[in-house]
């Protein structure tokens, strides 16, 4: 496997469904996917709403809220991007103390509705966790502050990774298109 291509081993080579019938160009291909990448948000949003009314302590719905916040970051970093919008990256710290990140995308065509949703559920959940803490701040709720400054780190680790790995896909894109230009204007000047 070359440096920044994904290896789909897990995904069908022929697409049986597809050879069947004509698909339209908003059909969904990965459904459970953009269901999980979606669910794990609202439920930690419906979870941080209603959970306290539900259970008096704190302690257990910060836990719970944090865990479903969890699942939604691994689901999103590690899953739904690289299905819907075949990316994936992955960030580590050097013994020297440098970090390093590696990001790999995928050669196959996106589905544009996937994208849609992945991308738009990514970066508005942001703002949606921002008027949670600011309603936290206006009633003085400090300890539910807490939550939602985990909330909004989480879901900005998952935005700085997957900008930064679609602009190196669209730099390499760039660097391949270079090359393959500079290649044919070589070629047209030696006559080959």
């Amino acid at each position: 496997m070359n440096d920044g291509e994904l290896d789909f081993t897990d995904e069908p080579v022929v697409d049986v469904e597809a050879q069947a019938a004509p698909v339209s160009r908003w059909h969904n291909k990965h459904p459970i996917a953009v269901f999980f990448h979606l669910f794990w948000k609202a439920a930690a949003l419906v979870t941080y709403l209603f959970l306290n009314y539900i259970i008096d302590s704190f302690v257990l719905s910060f836990i719970i809220v944090v865990l479903i916040l969890a699942a939604d970051f691994w689901t999103t970093k590690n899953v739904t991007g690289r299905l819907m919008v075949g990316l994936r990256y992955w960030h580590y710290v050097q013994e020297d103390g440098s970090n390093v990140w590696k990001f790999e995308s995928s050669k196959r065509e996106i589905n544009k509705v996937e994208a849609v949703f992945f991308w738009t559920a990514l970066v508005l959940i942001i703002p949606i966790w921002v008027l949670f803490g600011v309603i936290a701040v206006f009633n003085f709720e400090w300890e539910w502050l807490f939550v939602v400054i985990v909330a909004v780190v989480l879901s900005l680790a998952n935005i700085v990774g997957y900008g930064r790995c679609l602009k190196d896909k669209k730099s390499k894109i760039k660097e391949m298109a270079t090359g393959y230009i500079t290649k044919q204007v070589v070629n047209q000047m030696t006559g080959q």
